[in-house]
């Protein structure tokens, strides 16, 4: 979320986004803060990943360097 508040004028306003976080709390303030900067179509899972109920693989995090790489097909 501390970088966001950088790039939140990067994202497209007509696309879908999901937050997850482990505990769902900072994902949601992510999800408020994007919709409070007129991005409605924003989720947040809920629980985070201490709620998620299948199998995980742990690894290294992919963090996002370019907010464009969102939106290559």
């Amino acid at each position: 979320m501390n970088q966001v508040p950088e790039v939140i004028d990067q994202f497209k306003k007509d696309e879908s986004y999901v937050f997850i976080c482990r505990s769902g709390s900072r994902s949601q303030h992510t999800a408020q803060y994007f919709q409070d900067n007129g991005i409605e179509n924003v989720y947040n899972f809920a629980g985070g990943m201490l709620a998620w109920d299948e199998e995980t693989n742990s690894g290294m995090e992919n963090p996002l360097k370019d907010v464009n790489d969102l939106y290559k097909k």
